[in-house]
């Protein structure tokens, strides 16, 4: 299952205007429908508000505003037999829980079949304060319910949460997929959610995860140790465009890789082969391209690794929350009853 988001981070960090987004909106879906199962939506983060890079966003209705022009194009444009597309709840902090609401309000239209048909959203995805604050969270999955919005028979079975790292936040969101499939009679509803932790370690500071025996650490990939190439070459001289002949062991190198941190116990700091002279610093001390790629994946690895397996102590001991999510969200006044509930 492979999810792709949209590139709003882009307008975030002021590297496109919101306009420039726009005008990408073919290249960028057409992009994702290629690749992806699973698509976020081109939102406008409500987070460009408060961001001194993000350009021409002064409101978190301009971000709405620009959000809806793309969801729109989206939606009339889309091929939903590609892969399935989720709406955006957006929300900025300063508006509170009532914001995020709002901007449900706003952008709901795009997942209801009757208007839309078969390109209409498939689910729904958190960002911003919508993503951080769990009972605005809750509040809006309290409307959904009421409004249709998810259901075992419906084209809204999913919801991603985006930016959760915490092993108490995955935690929380495993209880409430426990309490929607419940309240759902779905075995198959998704409440995931993704990190960019484990990359921005190797990206801005040169770490990268790994397990230090007490819990995860990061460790300098200056420490690393390398085997030589498989075929006793030195690639840096054989691997060449004009001379292919090393293309096998590229090959051979590239799954050892990936089978080496794939399925490593996380308590042992071993050496990894990899591919071309891969630790190639320059005078800044940078790693190849190939080597930063190859780190961020063996660091989001031993992340999640131990982002779920804490997170799976805090489910089971937290079990019985199941049940009180289940109950609040069915009862009369389900937004005051999950105000009450403790959660992870």
């Amino acid at each position: 299952m492979l999810m792709s988001d949209s590139g709003g981070f882009q307008v975030l960090t002021g590297v496109w205007t919101p306009k420039d987004y726009y005008e990408k909106r073919e290249q960028i879906l057409r992009w994702q429908e290629e690749i992806s199962d699973i698509g976020i939506a081109m939102d406008v983060p409500s987070g460009c508000v408060n961001s001194r890079k993000a350009k021409s966003i002064e409101s978190v209705d301009e971000a709405l505003f620009w959000s809806k022009a793309n969801f729109t194009w989206q939606v009339k444009n889309r091929n939903p037999s590609k892969m399935r597309m989720l709406n955006v709840i957006q929300g900025l902090e300063i508006e509170g829980q009532n914001g995020v609401l709002r901007w449900y309000d706003e952008v709901k239209g795009y997942c209801d079949r009757r208007q839309w048909g078969e390109r209409a959203f498939d689910g729904w995805s958190f960002g911003g304060y919508a993503a951080r604050d769990t009972q605005a969270a809750l509040r809006v999955i309290s409307r959904m319910l009421q409004d249709g919005f998810l259901g075992k028979h419906s084209n809204h079975r999913w919801i991603h949460v985006l930016g959760v790292t915490s092993a108490k936040r995955v935690a929380t969101f495993t209880l409430i997929q426990k309490a929607l499939r419940q309240i759902l009679g779905d075995e198959d509803f998704t409440v995931s959610c993704d990190s960019s932790n484990g990359c921005f370690a190797v990206g801005t500071k040169g770490n990268y995860y790994t397990d230090g025996g007490r819990g995860i650490v990061q460790r300098k990939v200056l420490h690393a140790q390398w085997f030589q190439p498989t075929c006793g070459k030195d690639c840096r001289i054989y691997c060449t465009a004009d001379n292919p002949d090393c293309g096998p062991c590229i090959e051979q190198r590239i799954r050892n890789m990936i089978t080496m941190f794939g399925t490593s116990t996380l308590n042992f700091h071993m050496p990894f082969e990899m591919i071309l002279d891969l630790v190639n610093y320059d005078e800044a001390g940078r790693l190849s391209p190939l080597g930063y790629l190859a780190f961020m994946n063996i660091s989001m690895e031993m992340f999640l690794r131990y982002a779920y397996r804490s997170s799976s102590k805090i489910v089971d001991a937290k079990a019985g929350v199941v049940s009180q999510l289940v109950a609040a969200l069915k009862s009369e006044t389900p937004e005051s009853d999950l105000a009450k509930i403790k959660l992870a």
